[in-house]
């Protein structure tokens, strides 16, 4: 079988594998106490007596994660403070009714058309800020599922990779071409760092997996969240929330990554929300119901702008800190509580293994082809196989060796058909089981070679350095505007809700004294 075959018939890449780690004391020292985003994340800790937080971002840090949450801090405030006033204000208005009744007069129309007139207005605002927020909402838990998918992946596919290069090596220690195997010190010194490279590989799984286990905790909650303030609105917004309701039992049958918001449910909504207010407008509902759980829905939604004005701040400085560390790369960041490097050393002592390993299998297959051609009446001359890593050390190949991506056609060439005893008997250098070996001994060094690169990257942490570029180039905007979008929803909710509220005490006042007072006329007529 050969190189291609081996590898699912795809044509692997090839070029020069060059190192770009630098040895330095002084700048890895460094880059080792890399605070991230350390000028945007300086804001007062609660948990330290309001002090400036000075940590960085570190999401795994509860003083990062409480001085964010004090920019939500006015949010709160505003929520409890309306919750305090208008509570008082309801409890005045119940105590007033109650034990200070007065008769009732004529209604002013004017009053009565004006209410009514910035209750339609309000309703439409709700209605916009609630169609920004409900889209924004399912494009946010899209986004943020497509992010952890591709981390997942990234991960996925390096600690498979590092699983392959383990198996390379333990072919390696398989290979015998001529009754020539590998020294026992070589074959000894791979054991152990196959065991460096299964536990990297395990650590590297392991701990992504905790990694966005908690994240997707805190996003799940976040959506769950979002969700159950369905039940505590009024009805002139309620199909909003029915709606979303619904959409919320359909994403929690499916993954985050998958959930999607169908456009149409716009329209649907605009529609069944004004059929529901036309409703409101007749007097079909009572009054005071709708003011009641408005003003449990206004602290409810305040509170909630605050939680996404903290995911939009928390959004903005992880965007942040990946493009930092991207212009400061460093083997131990904050950033691990997302997508940790790699151990640079068990990398490093990788890609030299498999270059003294490359070096020793290929001497051992270019030693069978120097006792096949040695031979004078068997036919042309086997070509040698050259060592791919020789040209980053400035060596160069015979000039009629052969590479390994071209070997196991090129040798085929010299295969006897006929053997005895692993001896050709007919024309050819080649016989058939020392062909097999040595194209064993190829597929090894061509795995080792293919690998070199990534081996690079992991020492260098390249690969996370890519992941991070991707995801603030392809990630990183959707989430900050959608994050944001859902907060401004959120408060023009909130706001349209409040102002709906008092709106609704006056205008449900004037709905009374015009039906008392048309009640009234009708007795006397």
């Amino acid at each position: 079988m050969g190189v291609e075959e081996q590898n699912g018939g795809e044509e692997m890449p090839w070029g020069d594998s060059t190192s770009f780690v630098e040895l330095t004391t002084d700048a890895d020292a460094d880059q080792k106490t890399l605070v991230l985003v350390a000028e945007r994340t300086k804001r007062k800790d609660p948990l330290s007596h309001f002090k400036q937080y000075t940590g960085g971002w570190n999401i795994s840090n509860k003083h990062y994660w409480a001085s964010v949450g004090f920019t939500a801090f006015p949010m709160f405030l505003i929520a409890g403070i309306w919750y305090v006033v208008f509570g008082v204000f309801l409890l005045v208005i119940f105590f007033c009714y109650c034990c200070c009744p007065r008769p009732l007069h004529g209604y002013s129309r004017a009053c009565y058309a004006v209410t009514l007139v910035f209750l339609v207005i309000i309703t439409i605002a709700a209605m916009l800020g609630g169609a920004a927020l409900y889209t924004s909402q399912f494009e946010f838990n899209r986004t943020i599922g497509r992010t952890l998918a591709y981390v997942v992946h990234q991960a996925e596919s390096a600690t498979e990779t590092l699983r392959n290069v383990s198996n390379y090596f333990d072919a390696a220690k398989q290979i015998r071409v001529e009754n020539k195997l590998l020294p026992p010190g070589v074959q000894n010194s791979i054991t152990q760092l196959q065991k460096q490279i299964n536990d990297t590989a395990n650590q590297l799984a392991t701990k992504t997996s905790d990694n966005l286990d908690g994240i997707r905790h805190v996003a799940t909650h976040s959506h769950n969240s979002h969700c159950g303030d369905a039940c505590f609105v009024p009805p002139w917004i309620r199909v909003f929330n029915f709606w979303r309701a619904v959409s919320c039992v359909h994403v929690s049958k499916r993954s985050m990554s998958e959930n999607s918001f169908p456009h149409s449910s716009i329209l649907i909504t605009l529609i069944l929300t004004t059929n529901v207010y036309v409703f409101v407008l007749m007097g079909r509902f009572y009054n005071c119901s709708f003011v009641i759980l408005g003003w449990i829905l206004v602290a409810g939604t305040f509170i909630l702008a605050g939680i996404f004005l903290l995911f939009h701040n928390v959004a903005g400085d992880t965007c942040l800190a990946m493009d930092e560390w991207v212009q400061k790369p460093t083997a131990h960041t904050a950033l691990d509580d997302i997508l940790p490097c790699v151990d640079a050393e068990t990398a490093q002592d990788s890609l030299s293994k498999a270059k003294d390993v490359t070096y020793q299998v290929l001497s051992i297959v270019n030693l069978a082809v120097d006792v096949s051609n040695a031979d004078p009446g068997a036919g042309p001359l086997v070509p040698l196989l050259c060592n791919p890593f020789f040209a980053s050390v400035g060596q160069a190949c015979p000039p009629d060796a052969v590479d390994l991506k071209d070997a196991t056609q090129v040798w085929k060439k010299y295969v006897c058909e006929d053997s005895k005893n692993d001896e050709c008997v007919s024309k050819g250098r080649l016989s058939p089981s020392l062909y097999s070996a040595m194209t064993m001994a190829v597929n090894v060094s061509y795995g080792f070679y293919y690998y070199s690169p990534f081996l690079v990257d992991l020492a260098d942490c390249d690969f996370v350095r890519q992941s991070f570029v991707t995801i603030s180039k392809d990630h990183c905007p959707g989430l900050q505007s959608q994050s944001k979008w859902m907060y401004i929803g959120l408060v023009v909710v909130s706001a349209a809700v409040m102002i709906s509220s008092i709106f609704w005490i006056a205008h449900g006042r004037e709905q009374k004294h015009r039906y008392y007072t048309k009640l009234g006329l009708s007795k006397t007529f």
